[in-house]
């Protein structure tokens, strides 16, 4: 997020030039920041989930299919709601957690010296 506001910087003079208050640019950025960890946890948890199912089969083809004579019992993952509900909260919180000073910086930025910036 504080790469996107350095890289950004002119932009937002000029939209605070155009009349944007602080709380607005300070918005803009929290709701991207907030979009980032939902998409992100979103993609992580689907991810996760379908390697869990996936996993067990790819490393079943790098195993004997009898050990020792015993029979190999398969290996079933059990995905629990709860805790993918709880990784995507923590996601979500630690993703607007981190945007608060990004969003605060360009918030704070004065029109004039973002427009002179570069």
């Amino acid at each position: 997020m504080m790469i996107s506001v350095l890289e950004r910087v002119r932009e937002i003079g000029i939209l605070k030039a155009l009349g944007m208050r602080d709380r607005e640019v300070l918005s803009l950025y929290m709701i991207q920041g907030i979009l980032i960890g939902i998409i992100g946890s979103i993609a992580g948890a689907s991810l996760g989930f379908g390697m869990a199912y996936v996993m067990p089969h790819i490393l079943e083809s790098f195993t004997p299919s009898l050990m020792g004579g015993l029979r190999k019992e398969p290996f079933n993952p059990i995905v629990n709601p709860t805790y993918i509900g709880l990784a995507m909260t923590i996601s979500i919180t630690v993703t607007l957690l981190s945007s608060i000073y990004p969003a605060w910086r360009a918030a704070r930025l004065d029109p004039v010296e973002a427009l002179r910036y570069e």
